[in-house]
Formats: C-alpha cells, sequence, structure tokens
C-alpha cells in the first residue's frame, strides 16, 4: 500500500490512467483488510475498473470527435483581447485603470494555464498537441511582465512612446492566435528602440510560438 500510494501523485501528473493502475490495488487491500474475502474481489475490481475505462473511451471520446481537438484558442483570446487592453491602459489614451488591466491580464492567463493542465490530463493525441501551447503561454506570461516593466520605466522617468507606435504595437498583439493573419509578423523597425523595445521583442517572440503551432497542426493534418 505504501509503494502504491507513493506513487499515485506521480500517476495523477502524468496520466489519469496510469493513476487508476496505482489506485486499484490500494482499493483491493483496504476492501480485503476490512472484510477479508476471496480472489473474487480482486477479479470484480479489476472488471470494475476495466468496465470504467471503456466507457470513458468510448463515450467520452471515441463518440465525440470535438473532444478530439484543442479548445485552448479560445482563452488564448481571451489573453489576447486582455493584453491589448492593458497595453493601450499603460501607453495609450485608455480612461482605464492600469491596475484593473493588468489584473484582468493576468487572470486570462490563468484561465489559459488552468485549460491547458485540462488538456495535458487527457489521452493522446489531445495530451500531445496540448503541450505544443506551452512555450506559447510562457512568452505571453513574459510579455504581459515586459507591459510592466515598460510602464515602470515611463513612470520612472523615460520617454513615452509615441501614439503610432502604441497603435502599430497593439495591431500585432491583436494578430496574436489569428490563423487568419498568415506566417510570422515582424515587429516594425521604429518599435526596435525605445521604451517598447523590450516589449516588442517578446510580442515578436510569442508570434513565432504560434507560427510553431500552427506549423505543427498542418503537418499533423497532412
Amino acid at each position: 500500500m505504501a509503494i502504491a500510494a507513493a506513487t499515485m501523485p506521480w500517476g495523477q501528473s502524468a496520466n489519469y490512467g496510469l493513476f487508476v493502475v496505482f489506485l486499484t490495488p490500494i482499493i483491493v487491500i483496504l476492501l480485503d483488510i476490512a472484510a477479508p474475502a476471496d480472489s473474487g474481489v480482486v477479479t470484480a475490481r479489476l472488471v470494475d475498473t476495466i468496465v470504467g475505462s471503456g466507457i470513458v473511451l468510448i463515450f467520452g471520446y471515441l463518440l465525440w470527435p470535438r473532444t478530439w481537438r484543442s479548445s485552448l484558442e479560445g482563452p488564448l483570446q481571451q489573453v489576447v483581447m486582455a493584453l491589448d487592453a492593458f497595453v493601450e491602459a499603460a501607453f495609450g489614451t485608455s480612461g482605464e485603470d492600469r491596475r484593473q488591466a493588468r489584473r484582468r491580464t493576468f487572470r486570462a492567463l490563468t484561465e489559459l494555464q488552468n485549460a491547458l493542465q485540462r488538456q495535458l490530463a487527457e489521452p493522446p493525441p489531445l495530451r500531445t498537441r496540448a503541450a505544443a501551447w506551452w512555450p506559447l503561454i510562457v512568452q505571453m506570461e513574459r510579455t504581459a511582465d515586459s507591459v510592466i516593466e515598460a510602464a515602470v520605466a515611463v513612470d520612472s522617468g523615460a520617454s513615452p512612446p509615441a501614439a503610432g507606435q502604441v497603435a502599430t504595437l497593439r495591431h500585432v498583439i491583436q494578430t496574436i492566435g489569428d490563423p487568419a493573419a498568415g506566417s510570422h509578423r515582424d515587429v516594425p523597425d521604429d518599435l526596435a528602440s525605445g521604451v517598447l523595445a523590450s516589449l516588442a521583442q517578446d510580442v515578436d517572440a510569442a508570434h513565432r510560438q504560434w507560427r510553431q503551432i500552427e506549423q505543427a497542426r498542418h503537418s499533423v493534418a497532412d
């Protein structure tokens, strides 16, 4: 029981099927301790586990092809919208409070991370496709941090960015995760220097990560 219980956290983080494999012997041993019986209890428990797994695979996945596809695009778009509003609140003419925009951005990032964790708990190939999103999510977090750093720099006396630069950067941010935006978009040269330089590089890196996801998706489809 100690060995099986020690491996349960690892099995749960890796795959729910492994978790059930380690959980089953613990249940069987507990049942035997509480009410000693013959091997029929073990057999019944194994049969119940197999039947339950079959129900999940057939009625939870095989009959619903929609569950085979990743559902991270929606949470990603929420992050993009929140990040765009954060940039506008930090450098633009928006009257929205910067703190509220920041909280909304990181709340959207948390929802995206939670959605990824749920996808990683699914069986392959859905889990494999979801794992490819992790670098993009990390990059979006770095981009949000760069907005904060640039805003703090402006508050500390750095020259604020021009309105045209903010509008250009927001337009590039809005196309992250948009399949209709085409291939990777380069950040304009006028953003390569100044207070928005680091933020522009992070946005550029986010576009590269999204392009890699799109390329992997198309290669699987082909």
